[in-house]
């Protein structure tokens, strides 16, 4: 072979040597961006709205915080975060400017609001504790033994008059006043005292807090009536088309059965979730 066949036989193999380096930093990079679409953590924003219920967003945070990161270290691949809010107006500005995928609701202000929430519909159910079903009762208590008419009726939660008598005491015939109550427990004993004439809607804890009072002034109430059963919290879907939501829909209802979640559940005041 001739001397100038031999340096064209050298160059044609560096050059084939050069475009198959270029091919495969090609597919490596390639490969590399691919995997790092595919591995990018995505946010899964939950709101929390119970309009009424006590404690603050700050006071919630560190429960809900431990909540978040267990569901994010279960999906694995998603951060799951998130806030409580505890008013009306701050719950619909937070689903109007946040777009959460997924809402944990009270069933009242499931019903009163869900005008708002377009596109949203139920998913699960919250287990609240004590009982841990998808359906509770409500008890009108007070120190009387029956319900006078124009009476005023306290509750810690955001409850109108035409709520409680079209889904908890239909059969009520007596209108009713509403008094939102801060403090439940006050009220209850201001009852029981009798220093002023009202009544209490109490849910099923406060309930059963009641029955194990040992006070003079407790010995005074009486359960005038119960409400027919209604649902519990509504976990709401907002997003359809959120990717892991049929993985985070099985995580959430197999919580009750994780000892690792059980802490969580009980700080939350629930015992887990349930197909609705």
């Amino acid at each position: 072979m001739s001397s100038s066949s031999k340096k064209e036989l050298v160059r044609k193999r560096k050059l084939s040597y050069a475009n198959n380096m270029k091919r495969i930093f090609f597919f490596l990079f390639l490969s590399l961006f691919l995997f790092s679409i595919s591995g990018e953590t995505k946010e899964i924003k939950m709101l929390f709205w119970y309009p009424g219920e006590a404690g603050t967003p700050q006071e919630a945070k560190p429960v809900l915080d431990l909540f978040f990161h267990y569901l994010s270290k279960k999906l694995t691949s998603d951060q799951v975060t998130g806030v409580y809010i505890n008013t009306v107006n701050d719950g619909i500005v937070s689903i109007k400017r946040e777009l959460p995928d997924i809402a944990i609701v009270s069933y009242p202000t499931w019903v009163t609001y869900k005008n708002r929430m377009a596109g949203a519909e139920p998913w699960l159910s919250a287990l609240p504790f004590p009982h841990g079903k998808s359906t509770e009762v409500y008890t009108l208590v007070g120190n009387q033994s029956t319900l006078v008419a124009g009476a005023t009726v306290y509750s810690d939660e955001t409850l109108t008059s035409e709520f409680i008598q079209h889904y908890l005491f239909p059969s009520l015939k007596n209108k009713i006043k509403i008094q939102k109550t801060p403090d439940t427990f006050n009220s209850l004993k201001r009852i029981g005292q009798k220093e002023i004439k009202a009544y209490i809607l109490l849910n099923p804890l406060e309930v059963r807090t009641l029955e194990h009072l040992k006070t003079p002034w407790s010995q005074n109430l009486h359960k005038i009536q119960t409400s027919q059963p209604i649902p519990t919290a509504r976990v709401i879907l907002f997003s359809p088309d959120l990717p892991q939501k049929n993985r985070l829909q099985k995580i959430l209802v197999e919580m009750q059965r994780d000892p690792a979640a059980k802490e969580i559940l009980e700080e939350m005041r629930l015992v887990g979730f349930s197909f609705p």
